[in-house]
């Protein structure tokens, strides 16, 4: 008996489909394992209280996103507060946005003070980084997905 509630436990968790927490984009993209590796960076910046608090659109790469950039990995570590928090702040528009909001003008302002260039030819792109079709409306900003980096650091080129 004890044997077979053991075996029906593993076997829930086994099915269970890990549910996306949309109170924020900060929560989103923690949550998400399409954008796990961007959700880590979001993590360690110090912009993560304003990007769960405040109405923003975070601008996600997939994981695919970075496979061919590298030196993502060294942002991690300790000492690169600054490169971290321009990287996060480069992929943050401090307002919500949907799809075609964004799509809509030419430019868009960034957390970190730049501006995202945006083009519709050939599809749409954010300084030159693909911009998947859709997005996503969480309870406090929205989340637009990328299938590449729209922003790397002077320092990690």
């Amino acid at each position: 008996m004890e044997r077979q509630g053991r075996d029906m436990d593993r076997f829930q968790e086994m099915n269970q489909v890990k549910v996306e927490n949309k109170i924020s984009p900060y929560r989103y993209v923690i949550s998400t394992e399409r954008h796990s590796r961007f959700g880590q960076l979001v993590k360690a910046s110090s912009l993560s209280r304003t990007i769960h608090s405040s109405g923003v659109t975070l601008l996600c790469p997939t994981d695919d996103a970075f496979e061919n950039w590298v030196p993502w990995l060294r942002l991690i570590k300790e000492g690169n507060q600054y490169e971290i928090d321009d990287f996060v702040g480069n992929h943050v528009i401090p307002m919500t946005l949907t799809y075609d909001d964004l799509k809509s003008k030419d430019t868009h302002a960034t957390l970190a003070g730049t501006t995202l260039e945006i083009s519709t030819r050939g599809g749409i792109t954010a300084n030159e980084a693909r911009v998947r079709s859709g997005h996503v409306i969480t309870e406090n900003g929205s989340v637009i997905g990328l299938d590449d980096l729209a922003y790397v650091p002077r320092t990690l080129r």
